[in-house]
């Protein structure tokens, strides 16, 4: 249902209730000017005569009302800067030089009342109440709205008030606003009727405006007429009229382009204001994770058209979740899920939730739950969830994190807009098991240590960055030959790791940092960037690898690999990688704790990825069994 009827809907109910007062909890200032364009019938009901002989059509109705004290702003009578009950008290003899602004008001508004200090704001119900109380009397009815972004009501008004928690605008909703926006655009110059809005308007100019209101999908009201006029500036209209004589496709594709690079700075820049809410680029790059991008082809089509598997007689997947060690590729799986899907990926920083205040964590949830909403479709990534939610016995029992969990599984579980949600977590032992129950996130995957073969894609993906951002020439001699050389220099690494006895196996984000240090050094000894050959690079990598500027994860994280290892065998979690080097029925749980797979062959270094974990996860095992901990 769209919006407007929502609200219409409840403002009909005010006469049954009683209820003078109306909270709209909503982030657009604007929403009167919208209701009154949308639900004018309902309003000049409950305004109850205000409006006779007012000629005006509803899309003008809000300011007719303005102008003529139909609604009045608190703010500009100064009610709520200490002469509140001077306003609000009859007068026996009206003074004709000081006419009573409130005299004609049927409704009363204040914006932004989540400012006003709690005395202060129980002092203006109180007192608009005893007012409004005295006008009933009389036989007149008159309603108070305030409009805040966030519920913060004083303690004992909650009978007195009606809560409406103003969705945000859908395609239908944005629809409806671009048609009457259209209207303006007609040849004749005539604004049409409300309800015969799109009359006028071809079935082509129709599609073009559903295409726009698609496009503008995730904006208030507000940006919304701010991006439409800024489109009719530049371009003479903001979807491209079929009869109008420019409306070639080559102007239609350039009001197109237009529209949508002024939606992606008008969100780039509403993002950079909320420190819960990231915009993130979609990404295809990835290496290493076969197993999740199979799994990800396989339910893209129910993702992309629901109304199929409805027919099938299932819902679509709401998400997964993603466990890894830490620099294993898994927010870059977030961007290749959204880059598959087409939609856009937001970073739900829900750590930055935390209020000082009672109820602001609870409060931000609920707005920033709706933002997201309103950019569906969408891909929502939740990074590093233990953070905030761990077990029961870490910093996940606070209450007010505990209240964010509720409201974070109703969500996942409840959820019926086009969101998939990717939740990452480094330790699967550091998850509440609330998150893990089937219904919320569909499948559970983990990241293991990658091997040869994916580290030498990785390998491949950072060089051919590296000298694209040198304009082709620092591996111009050898730009074919990466992932040769990513091979040659990972057996190259594991000889060194055997004769050294150092675990020396790599994440994808330690061979980013290696490239990186790399090629740092190489600009302090060499004089120019042109023509490294393959074995100077090769020799310029290990001599780096085998310095103190660069330390693989195996070296300084081993335990904590092999701990990675044991949780997602407890908790059964699917591989999200390609070739499985250490599977969880190959360990050996007998008297002897050892593993029944045999060490792959064929290259050094997954050997020495099988032999030197494989050894760490029995230790461990035999070490926590014997003194009793869960393993």
């Amino acid at each position: 249902m769209p919006r407007i009827q929502e609200i219409d809907r409840q403002l009909s109910a005010l006469p049954q209730s009683g209820k003078r007062i109306v909270y709209w909890i909503t982030e657009d200032r604007d929403i009167l000017e919208e209701v009154f364009a949308g639900a004018a019938p309902t309003l000049k009901a409950l305004a109850d005569g205000a409006f006779d002989g007012c000629y005006a059509p509803d899309g003008l109705l809000y300011a007719y009302a303005c102008r003529n004290n139909i609604l009045v702003d608190l703010y500009a009578l100064d009610a709520v800067g200490g002469k509140l009950s001077t306003q609000f008290l009859p007068r026996s003899k009206p003074d004709p030089l000081q006419p009573d602004p409130l005299g004609r008001a049927a409704f009363l508004y204040v914006g932004d009342f989540h400012i006003m200090q709690a005395d202060s704001a129980a002092h203006l119900l109180k007192q608009f109440l005893h007012y409004a109380h005295t006008q009933a009397e009389n036989g007149r009815q008159v309603y108070l709205f305030l409009i805040s972004p966030v519920l913060c009501l004083p303690d004992g008004f909650a009978h007195e008030v009606e809560i409406i928690d103003v969705p945000e605008m859908d395609k239908e909703d944005i629809a409806l606003l671009l048609l009457r926006q259209a209207a303006q655009e007609r040849p004749d110059g005539q604004l049409q009727s409300d309800g015969e809005t799109d009359s006028g308007l071809h079935g082509v100019d129709r599609q073009r405006i559903l295409q726009a209101a698609a496009d503008f999908k995730g904006l208030a009201r507000r940006d919304i007429l701010s991006i439409v006029n800024d489109l009719r500036s530049e371009c003479g209209s903001f979807y491209g009229q079929s009869d109008r004589p420019n409306g070639t496709t080559e102007n239609l594709e350039r009001i197109r382009q237009a529209r949508v690079r002024l939606v992606a700075d008008c969100k780039a820049a509403a993002a950079r204001h909320d420190k819960t809410v990231t915009m993130l680029q979609p990404d295809w790059a990835v290496s290493g994770l076969d197993g999740y991008i199979n799994w990800l082809g396989e339910v893209k089509d129910d993702l992309l058209a629901p109304e199929e598997a409805l027919a099938w007689g299932y819902l679509p997947p709401k998400g997964v979740l993603m466990s890894g060690v830490p620099g294993s590729g898994k927010t870059q799986a977030a961007k290749r899920t959204a880059a598959e899907l087409g939609v856009s990926l937001v970073q739900f920083r829900m750590d930055n939730l935390l209020g000082g205040l009672v109820g602001d964590s609870e409060n931000n949830f609920k707005r920033c739950r709706k933002r997201i909403e309103a950019l569906a479709p969408c891909v929502v990534l939740i990074d590093e969830m233990e953070k905030l939610f761990g077990d029961a016995d870490g910093a996940g029992s606070h209450e007010v994190k505990m209240n964010l969990l509720a409201a974070l599984l109703d969500w996942l579980q409840e959820n019926q807009k086009p969101i998939f949600f990717f939740a990452t977590c480094n330790s699967v032992r550091g998850l509440r098991p609330e998150l893990l129950r089937d219904g919320r996130l569909d499948m559970r995957f983990y990241v293991f240590m990658p091997t040869r073969d994916e580290l030498a894609g990785i390998f491949s993906f950072h060089l051919a960055r590296a000298n694209r951002w040198s304009g082709g020439r620092l591996f111009a001699r050898f730009a074919g030959e990466f992932t040769e050389l990513a091979q040659d220099f990972l057996e190259e690494i594991a000889l060194y790791g055997e004769q050294t006895g150092k675990a020396m196996l790599y994440t994808g984000a330690n061979v980013e940092n290696l490239v990186a240090q790399t090629n740092r050094t190489l600009r302090r000894s060499l004089s120019t960037s042109d023509g490294l050959t393959r074995t100077q690079y090769l020799d310029a990598l290990l001599q780096t690898a085998k310095s103190s500027r660069s330390q693989p994860y195996g070296v300084t994280n081993l335990e904590d690999i092999a701990d990675f290892w044991l949780g997602a065998r407890k908790n059964q979690y699917a591989n999200a990688g390609g070739r499985e080097l250490l599977p969880f029925d190959g360990l050996d749980t007998g008297e002897t704790v050892r593993f029944r797979t045999p060490a792959p062959q064929g290259n050094r270094y997954d050997k020495l990825l099988f032999q030197r974990v494989s050894q760490e996860i029995c230790r461990l095992y035999t070490a926590r069994k014997q003194a009793g901990r869960p393993v």
